[in-house]
């Protein structure tokens, strides 16, 4: 087991046979900032059982990607150039309900977090809380 307090001793498990069917979980990065993409990407790399097979810098990109790759996670940032995350949320829905979204922002209002949730995002993350991004998705993904 890794030690304790470390990023892969949060998503630890993901590989022991609790996800039926799945060796790998897929996940496409949608995030017009590149350090925080870089962040994102950085951790994710950590955890054997999950692959960064994406990266989106718009929100026309992030549609591509998820129509292309079917990934089972989409870290979704909110505000985007082209088109903003809360659309491509809303496409995506029409087309893909298997996709989880967590959906990442810099505005944690509440009101915005509501509108995310009613529009069909999973999840609901400041940018603040990348390390429970990956832990709620971590347990999300393990129940499917």
């Amino acid at each position: 087991m890794p030690p304790e307090g470390t990023l892969n001793s949060l998503v630890f498990g993901l590989g022991e046979g609790l996800l039926v069917g799945l060796s790998t979980l897929t996940v496409v990065i949608a995030e017009d900032s590149a350090l925080m993409r870089d962040q994102l990407a950085h951790y994710l790399s950590q955890v054997d059982s999950l692959e960064v097979v994406g990266i989106a810098v718009d929100g026309p990109q992030a549609l591509e990607a998820v129509a292309r790759l079917t990934p089972h996670l989409l870290i979704l940032d909110v505000s985007m150039p082209l088109q903003d995350g809360l659309s491509v949320l809303r496409e995506i829905r029409k087309e893909n309900s298997r996709t989880v979204v967590a959906m990442f922002t810099a505005d944690p209002s509440s009101t915005l977090r509501t509108i995310c949730l009613e529009a069909g995002a999973n999840f609901f993350f400041a940018k603040s809380q990348m390390l429970e991004l990956i832990e709620v998705c971590r347990q999300e993904l393990r129940m499917r």
